[in-house]
């Protein structure tokens, strides 16, 4: 059973469903394998480094109890992969900026027991590496980050700051001055559940705005935001 702070199950789907519409096709359901520990975990033959992971080909999803000082961090990866699970079932092949950005965007959320409810968060995991990268003028400019492939975004030199630069870009686009962006977002989904491509769905949809304009609105935004509190980054991110 997950502890008092996920709340129900069905809240976090609640969350994705509000962002993306709802597609009638029969229930969701994929076996889940929670590890005692990281070493039974990685012993299982997880990929080294993850927290947890979700495998498409199985629709199985895996983690492991981080332990009782670290619910949190436990939470935000159910959270993220648990995300993974429903795109894959709306969409095949989403981009991997848009999958994985998503996945830690929601993997921050919050239950609140007393509102009975679900929060937004900044991701603690991501914040301080992509304030770092936009500070040191390390990061992928936006546009280039937003047409890559799995294996560019990949690459073992950068991979750390495009996750954290891909979730910072959805963050922004869900929440900036009102959620501005938002509907570029939900539009460049539906470019590619009918099957755009990268490419063909960026055109579509950023390929229309002023991506100097977008990218200088995001940096100040991004620099502005600050951790929840109560949260500790993991060591090198």
């Amino acid at each position: 059973n997950p502890p008092a702070a996920a709340g129900d199950g069905n809240d976090i789907y609640a969350v994705y469903e509000k962002v993306f519409p709802k597609i009638e096709k029969d229930d969701l359901i994929f076996p889940v394998i929670v590890y005692k520990d990281a070493a039974e975990y990685q012993g299982s033959g997880a990929p080294p480094g993850t927290g947890g992971y979700f495998q498409p080909l199985t629709k199985k999803l895996v983690f492991f109890w981080m332990g009782d000082l670290k619910v949190q961090d436990t939470l935000m990866v159910l959270y993220h992969e648990t995300f993974h699970a429903f795109l894959d079932y709306y969409l095949e092949d989403a981009t991997q900026w848009f999958n994985e950005g998503h996945g830690d965007y929601f993997g921050a959320w919050i239950w609140d027991d007393r509102q009975k409810k679900m929060f937004c968060r900044t991701n603690w995991w991501r914040l301080p590496g992509i304030q770092g990268a936009i500070k040191g003028n390390r990061f992928t400019p936006v546009k280039q980050l937003l047409q890559m492939t799995q294996a560019e975004m990949y690459n073992p030199q950068s991979v750390g700051v495009n996750y954290a630069e891909a979730w910072s870009i959805v963050y922004f686009m869900w929440n900036y001055s009102k959620g501005k962006y938002s509907g570029v977002l939900r539009n460049y989904f539906f470019a590619m559940q009918k099957g755009a491509g990268i490419k063909r769905a960026y055109d579509q949809t950023f390929g229309k705005l002023d991506m100097k304009l977008f990218q200088d609105e995001w940096e100040r935004y991004t620099l502005s935001l600050e951790n929840p509190p109560g949260v500790t980054p993991p060591k090198g991110r």
